[in-house]
């Protein structure tokens, strides 16, 4: 990662781990004015390089028929508000993969 770059309210670089579950999940969809605001602003070049998705890989190693693998996939938002981040999946493998769309807060 660059280290030059913009740096958000945190100032904070997050260290995504794919082995760790997360078990905070934030809402589906925007439901307060502010969110509903926030969420539908588009956003700049500068503030999508605040906002950190990963990791960029997730190696489930070998999987066998009619097992489950479960892996975490996380966003992290540096802004100073929330955005809607919704994942889509291009295999079936992937379609019990939840949840499919959050509004991350600030900082979270």
């Amino acid at each position: 990662d660059d280290e030059s770059g913009e740096r958000g309210v945190t100032g904070h670089r997050y260290l995504h781990d794919e082995n760790k579950l997360i078990k905070k999940k934030f809402k589906p969809g925007p439901t307060t004015q502010a969110e509903v605001r926030d969420c539908s602003a588009p956003l700049e070049d500068w503030q999508l390089s605040l906002i950190q998705a990963g990791p960029k890989v997730l190696d489930f190693g070998n999987v066998y028929v009619r097992s489950q693998m479960v892996k975490s996939f996380s966003v992290y938002n540096d802004l100073p508000q929330a955005v809607l981040v919704c994942v889509q999946y291009d295999t079936e493998e992937l379609n019990r993969s939840n949840p499919s769309s959050q509004v991350v807060p600030s900082a979270q």
